[in-house]
């Protein structure tokens, strides 16, 4: 059962309104999420609840002035010994279903999606997160994405 409208949440919620309010910057309710990442990047704020994109893009060398002091601590569970079940998400590809064009909208997905462009883009650009188990099974993206412990524990629930 939803504890959401308890006393205690209730105060939770308020002290952190009242932290942002008070310690955050001017127009800090009309952020993005990119300016969120830009000021954690550059020492400009102690705390991002994020997917799991902005913490890492921000401390990897030479990204950001933050690179290398940000740590990292899974979303809290609801009961000790869980994984985390946040609304943690990956970007997705979707066609249409009134697109003149399914075809090309196809093969667009398909490459996209496909294991060969997958697995390039997590061990030489800056995919993090792929929904595919191969690219995770992969040694050379574990060699890579090893580098931050959490992302293998807390996003793709591996015992690494």
């Amino acid at each position: 059962m939803s504890a959401l409208g308890s006393p205690d949440s209730v105060e939770v919620t308020k002290k952190f309104a009242r932290h942002d309010q008070e310690g955050g910057p001017p127009g800090w309710s009309n952020y993005t999420w990119y300016q969120c990442g830009a000021d954690l990047g550059a020492g400009k704020a102690a705390i991002l609840y994020d997917a799991d994109i902005l913490g890492y893009f921000n401390n990897v060398p030479g990204s950001s002035s933050q690179a290398g002091n940000l740590a990292f601590a899974p979303p809290p569970v609801s009961k000790a010994g869980e994984q985390p079940l946040s609304n943690e998400w990956v970007w997705q590809l979707a066609m249409n279903s009134t697109s003149k064009n399914k075809k090309a909208a196809w093969l667009f997905i398909q490459y996209f999606t496909g294991p060969e462009f997958t697995l390039w883009a997590a061990v030489n650009a800056k995919t993090v997160d792929p929904a595919r188990q191969s690219v995770w099974d992969n040694q050379e993206f574990k060699d890579k994405i090893g580098k931050v412990p959490w992302l293998l524990r807390y996003i793709h629930q591996d015992d690494s």
